[in-house]
């Protein structure tokens, strides 16, 4: 299969490439990494005030059950609107469940990356917080930083002053200075180029760790090798 390239993709991609790059992390087979029971959630039914812009609408999920062991990668597919990007922020704890229970393995070290990275500090520097995330000094994060294309320039913008491919290869460079159990993954490449999606590509699949992706690249998804793909119907988890 080969990938696709869009318009988009060939009109902004520079010729300046990251060099490759690893994410560290294992789990033993036995390990349980995830249990959901039951989850239920309905915005309408949210203490939210109001309904965030972008979000799918309601219901979305009910009576999920999931349970994700070892190094189990899952992929997790479907049209926009079916409750995916909120299915992953209720095990992230950034929205609460109407009903039902998550319960992470113990001593389990996890790591998100959001579609949109909002959760990033968007008045800090790059290099002020790269360096309190990878916990490295001032003279120590120039290379890595400069590996993922960022330049005096760009390391003295704030976060919020980035392009959202920018964005993004600020957090995979944090990602490398960390062993992570699982990596749950919201449409990482997005606003990547060609080249860097294959880098990360190749990162991903070596990864030892577990793993919770959600990606519309077919291509992308399938060379990273998930042992299960699933989908949302009708607010239920279902094996396709």
């Amino acid at each position: 299969m080969k990938r696709e390239v869009s318009r988009n993709e060939i009109g902004t991609y520079k010729e300046e490439l990251i060099g490759s790059i690893s994410v560290e992390g294992e789990v033993r087979r036995t390990k349980r990494v995830l249990e959901v029971n039951d989850l239920v959630f309905d915005w309408g039914a949210s203490p939210l005030p109001a309904f965030p812009q972008g979000e799918e609408k309601t219901p979305l999920i009910n009576g999920v059950d999931l349970e994700i062991y070892g190094n189990e990668k899952i992929w997790l597919v479907g049209p926009n609107g079916t409750g995916k990007s909120t299915f992953i922020k209720l095990l992230v704890n950034e929205l609460k469940p109407v009903e039902g229970a998550i319960k992470w393995g113990e001593n389990l070290k996890w790591k998100y990356f959001s579609q949109n990275q909002e959760h990033l500090p968007m008045e800090m520097r790059v290099d002020e917080y790269f360096m309190r995330e990878a916990n490295v000094s001032f003279s120590s994060s120039f290379g890595q930083l400069e590996k993922f294309l960022f330049d005096k320039d760009l390391r003295s913008q704030k976060i919020g002053k980035l392009s959202p491919g920018q964005r993004a290869r600020l957090s995979f460079a944090i990602f490398t200075y960390h062993e992570y159990d699982c990596l749950i993954l919201d449409e990482p490449t997005n606003h990547l180029d060609i080249k860097t999606k294959e880098v990360i590509e190749e990162a991903l699949r070596e990864f030892k760790g577990a793993m919770i992706l959600i990606s519309h690249d077919r291509y992308f998804s399938e060379n990273i090798g998930p042992d299960r793909v699933v989908t949302l119907e009708e607010g239920e988890l279902v094996e396709v």
